[in-house]
């Protein structure tokens, strides 16, 4: 029977990893900042799948969001929020301060690589850096032997990904399909914040993404074509368009010409509520 163990310090959690060690079981990894969804237990479900032990965290972290962005709003429901990750089986779960994370009053930053440059890191300035810090740190405490992430923070993951290599870092990442509502939605803990009608609206990012991958299709080839036809859908539907880019998803720069695969990421604001999506389209 499984009996989920839930974790505050780096002590507690030592202990409830150490059965797992001594076993020489593999751990999977699941940072997240809590306000869970079927998107994150998508994750929770990989890591079960490809090791034998999943560690989920839950820390809302301060330092990678702006001054005017939603740090004391964003949803904090740990019940809820373990009453769901007891349900897909997760073995740990760590719940740490800001104190265990943070210890000291000055934080040592990591600066985050290049891929951290244009994108959402043109628009949140710091948010990669904190991002970077964090995350090293949870690896830090945890020591997995896997991570996983969803796609829907494409940039993210391949920020973390440099990070890993920078610090030789031997974690095997995972990539995993971004889970959507039925009408196409990307699931985001902060489509909560969406009323019934900025709710409607939201789904026009999918759609907005789905015109990309149609247009490619039919032989649309230059992206400042398509981006222009896709900025002027979307701004039909969104209050403002913060991006919608097409570049290489390896390297994460633009291209001009569409000749091979290619990453399709926007993200636009619905009243205050800033959210993401993005689709590889293969050609």
């Amino acid at each position: 029977m499984n009996v989920m163990q839930i974790a505050r310090t780096q002590s507690e959690l030592n202990q409830a990893l150490q059965k797992f060690r001594s076993q020489k079981k593999r751990i999977g990894f699941i940072p997240t900042m809590g306000g869970l969804h079927a998107g994150h237990l998508s994750l929770v479900r990989q890591a079960k799948k490809q090791t034998q032990a999943a560690v989920v965290s839950i820390f809302v972290n301060p330092t990678q969001f702006g001054p005017h962005e939603d740090f004391k709003k964003y949803p904090r429901r740990e019940r809820q929020d373990l009453r769901l990750l007891k349900s897909v089986k997760t073995d740990v779960v760590f719940i740490p301060s800001v104190k265990e994370i943070y210890p000291k009053k000055k934080i040592a930053f990591i600066q985050p690589g290049h891929f951290a440059q244009g994108l959402c890191g043109a628009k949140r300035q710091g948010h990669f850096r904190g991002v970077v810090t964090v995350v090293h740190r949870l690896f830090e405490m945890v020591k997995p032997n896997a991570a996983f992430f969803g796609q829907k923070d494409f940039q993210q993951f391949k920020v973390i990904e440099d990070l890993v290599r920078r610090k030789k870092l031997k974690i095997k990442l995972a990539m995993c399909p971004i889970i959507r509502e039925a009408d196409g939605l990307a699931m985001s803990s902060r489509n909560q914040y969406l009323s019934k009608q900025d709710r409607l609206r939201a789904k026009q990012l999918f759609v907005t993404l789905t015109l990309a991958d149609k247009a490619i299709r039919l032989g649309w080839r230059q992206t400042s074509e398509l981006q222009l036809m896709l900025k002027a859908y979307l701004s039909c539907f969104v209050d403002q368009i913060d991006y919608v880019a097409i570049v290489d998803p390896e390297r994460l720069k633009a291209v001009r010409t569409v000749k091979k695969t290619v990453l399709v990421a926007l993200a636009a604001f619905i009243g205050n509520t800033r959210l993401i999506d993005n689709l590889v389209i293969q050609v």
